[in-house]
């Protein structure tokens, strides 16, 4: 965990994000937040591989959860999860350039 701030891309398997993040991947939900979890700790882009989701991939109730992603199809599987966040800063406009306070958004995009 401790390289992971240094890494811009990593590609793990469902077994490896399960370690580094402490989160089940039980869903796409599950793989949702645990994206999350390594962007928070300073990744850019995630692919999880080799993801296997029990009873097709059924939702569950997280907070912060995007509900547009497709289910995959009626098999218990899908090849892979990526997940890239991109961040972009608005300045204050009542701020002066020297010393100005910027506020930092992101947005994680997410592919099955």
């Amino acid at each position: 965990r401790d390289v992971l701030p240094l890494a811009d891309v990593i590609t793990p398997n469902q077994f490896e994000v399960e370690q580094l993040t402490g989160i089940s991947i039980l869903s796409i939900r599950d793989a949702q937040r645990a994206c999350c979890v390594l962007h928070d700790l300073g990744v850019s882009v995630v692919l999880i591989t080799s993801i296997v989701f029990p009873n097709n991939g059924g939702s569950n109730d997280c907070d912060n959860a995007s509900t547009d992603l497709l289910m995959p199809p009626s098999n218990d599987s899908i090849g892979m999860f990526a997940s890239q966040r991109q961040y972009r800063s608005q300045r204050d406009s009542n701020q002066p350039l020297v010393g100005e306070q910027s506020k930092t958004e992101y947005t994680d995009e997410q592919y099955i």
